[in-house]
């Protein structure tokens, strides 16, 4: 299906550059001197093409910008996302993209039809990104250009990407089995901690305060190191106070967790731990809850 698409897209192109171009072609076959200038002129245009092509592989804004053209003009089509019009938003995008050093890209120029004032080239693009989603990151595209001669010089005027084959960015249910530590039902082993009322709960207001923040400053700690995966406390009033879910395989392991909470500490909770056998993706709530926290 792609394949059979961008052989209609060839067709489209080379009809509409021979409505354009085909009385220069037609000219240059009956004139040498004609052909001796679209020789000069091709030359032009794919030193115009691999300068651009060059400036964005080694992330050199102001030479990319050079092979723009003083008009303004400029459009970038790529893959799932909106037109970007005009040289302001095709050098913006580039410059947040040339941020990241993280990434190579290596192009050649496949094709080309060039006219008198105006030409496409077809080019090839392997992207790649050492780690993405944990692993490496491919994608070959098909990059299609389009150049005006203006005032004796070549510009890029359109920029129109597609992709032929990528890796997936997407972790897999066997990457993310591995990365949660799941069986193959998806599941794992945690122990879970019901907070009760403890038997020393006559604090006054200023200790009450100061032992709650001691409390979740040490919840934060545990959850920081991978140990805490999900906490919170019940609405209803009762001896029923909370709970934690432990990512650790035994009770005594959770036992030395909880000692370590100042609340415990102190008297003011006890705690009931029962082994629990639950979803994997559980461990991915401290994750995305700092997401959805972020200012």
């Amino acid at each position: 299906m792609k394949k059979h698409s961008l052989k209609i897209v060839s067709v489209l192109f080379f009809l509409l550059f021979s409505v354009f171009n085909g009385q220069a072609n037609n000219e240059s076959k009956s004139d040498p001197d004609k052909i001796v200038n679209l020789s000069t002129n091709e030359q032009q245009f794919i030193a115009t093409m691999q300068k651009h092509l060059n400036a964005i592989s080694n992330r050199d804004l102001e030479s990319l910008s050079s092979t723009l053209s003083p008009s303004g003009q400029m459009q970038l089509i790529l893959p799932g996302t909106e037109i970007i019009e005009g040289i302001d938003g095709f050098l913006a995008f580039h410059e947040e993209w040339f941020e990241d050093k993280s990434w190579t890209m290596a192009t050649k120029i496949v094709s080309t039809e060039i006219g008198k004032t105006i030409g496409l080239a077809v080019t090839e693009a392997i992207y790649k990104e050492p780690l993405r989603n944990g692993k490496p990151y491919f994608n070959r595209m098909s990059v299609t250009y389009v150049l005006r001669k203006e005032a004796g010089k070549w510009y890029v005027i359109k920029d129109h990407c597609s992709s032929i084959e990528k890796v997936s960015s997407e972790e897999t249910a066997d990457d993310l089995r591995e990365k949660y530590h799941a069986d193959e039902y998806g599941m794992k082993k945690y122990v879970i901690a019901f907070l009760k009322t403890g038997p020393n709960r006559d604090l006054d207001q200023e200790a009450a305060n100061a032992l709650q923040a001691a409390h979740m400053e040490n919840i934060g700690k545990m959850a920081e190191a991978g140990q805490l995966v999900l906490a919170g406390p019940f609405l209803t009033q009762g001896d029923l106070r909370g709970i934690y879910v432990f990512n650790v395989e035994t009770i005594e392991e959770a036992k030395e967790l909880t000692n370590s909470d100042p609340a415990i500490q102190a008297g003011s909770l006890i705690m009931e731990l029962k082994e629990w056998y639950g979803s994997a993706a559980v461990m991915s709530i401290n994750e995305l809850h700092k997401k959805m926290t972020e200012e």
